[in-house]
């Protein structure tokens, strides 16, 4: 009788478990993660986000947002331009220049003012995706 309510409890433990993976989910982060791409051998993307600004229901702004990791072994002076795209990949505006100073291997923790580029033109609910483009600075 006790390895019944053993073999029960064990069944009933591992079916919450396999349920319990089981939830949909739906998280608008990840599915904006890939709408951001990088252009770099310099930097790679730690984190990245595509914001969408509304005024009511319309669209008045796209802003991406990025946190780089330094993959040289040195100090690095970045220049970062944003490129904003509709779906059908036409060029709707380029932002920057921002400036970045990443020591070496160094990974950003934090999004301070020079970690986000905002599109706010007539065309922003037009943006599907962006290129972040990241070249060492002269």
């Amino acid at each position: 009788m006790k390895k019944q309510i053993a073999l029960i409890f064990f069944l009933i433990i591992i079916l919450t478990v396999v349920i319990s993976g089981c939830q949909e989910t739906k998280s608008v982060k990840s599915e904006e993660k890939k709408k951001v791409f990088l252009e770099s051998s310099i930097v790679a993307l730690k984190e990245s986000e595509l914001i969408f600004n509304k005024d009511g229901n319309k669209i008045v702004s796209a802003e991406a947002k990025y946190l780089f990791r330094n993959l040289l072994n040195e100090q690095v002076n970045l220049e970062i331009w944003v490129e904003f795209y509709d779906k059908n990949d036409n060029l709707l505006f380029t932002g920057g220049p921002k400036n970045i100073n990443l020591l070496p291997l160094y990974t950003e923790q934090n999004f301070l003012g020079a970690n986000s580029i905002e599109y706010s033109g007539d065309k922003a609910e037009l943006v599907d995706h962006v290129v972040i483009i990241a070249n060492r600075k002269n």
